[in-house]
């Protein structure tokens, strides 16, 4: 099988996220030394106060001075620990979305060369994950790498999960625009085959979607709106499956189209 990096997001959003987060770590570190030296300031100015200053019930200018820069110090400190850890989270995301792709990319290594993995392709509806050009079909595929179980009926997608507590935790699967995981690669499928239409090919698009995660299960598939949605195992049985041969000039044209609509679409970004 051969792969061609049209784009690769996923990668460079990590590296971007990494460097954020390195960002807001030394930024964190140098709120809480101005913490640590406003609170050394207030037990200084606390010291040296007058002995009858300290029996009076109001403070003096400078100790209201060294007590607000330190209020000021800890809430500038817990800002920075707050983005610190949302930062965190965005680098865990992005670097779970990496070994999910490279997971996929091995899991379907044993595909023949006469199949082409393009990976990161790019329409007017967004961007998906893989897409798989060869012999037996077309398929645009959308990677999960998620330790969760699935739920899916109809257009309705859920995930669970356990939270810190062991208590299983449901949340819609979908992105941050409201698609639904299925919705995702539909919505790009849909815009790869008005692109081929317009250029005179009719052909069958599948979709899916693929979890990389070990722990990841389906644990209801009713009447989902993609092909495919499990392991890339069942994604490669279903290859064989639903198997629309097709021929190699066919796909040599399919895959010149789809990198013309990607670098066109991508000069749009």
């Amino acid at each position: 099988m051969r792969i061609e990096y049209l784009s690769n997001h996923p990668l460079k959003m990590k590296e971007d996220a990494k460097a954020h987060y390195e960002q807001a770590t030394l930024q964190e570190a140098q709120k809480y030394a101005e913490l640590m030296k406003a609170q050394n300031r207030l037990q200084q100015v606390l010291k040296d106060k007058r002995w009858w200053q300290k029996i009076l019930p109001v403070p003096t200018v400078a100790e209201q001075a060294a007590k607000m820069r330190m209020l000021e110090a800890k809430f500038e400190r817990e800002d920075a620990q707050d983005k610190q850890r949302r930062l965190a989270g965005e680098m865990k995301a992005w670097t779970a979305g990496v070994e999910g792709e490279q997971a996929f990319d091995q899991a379907v290594a044993g595909l023949s060369d006469d199949w082409m993995l393009f990976s990161g392709y790019r329409n007017r509806a967004g961007e998906a994950d893989k897409v798989l050009l060869g012999p037996d079909g077309l398929w645009v595929v959308e990677v999960k790498n998620v330790n969760a179980w699935i739920y899916v009926s109809g257009s309705d997608w859920i995930y669970e999960r356990l939270d810190a507590n062991g208590e299983p935790v449901r949340t819609k699967a979908q992105d941050n625009a409201g698609r639904t995981w299925g919705r995702q690669v539909l919505n790009v499928a849909e815009g790869l085959d008005d692109h081929l239409q317009r250029n005179g090919m009719m052909v069958t698009i599948r979709t899916a979607v693929v979890l990389t995660h070990p722990e990841a299960l389906v644990l209801q598939n009713r009447n989902a709106e993609v092909d495919v949605v499990g392991r890339p195992q069942v994604l490669l049985h279903a290859i064989k499956k639903f198997a629309l041969p097709m021929t190699t000039e066919s796909s040599l044209s399919v895959a010149e189209l789809i990198r013309r609509d990607h670098q066109r679409h991508s000069r749009l970004v």
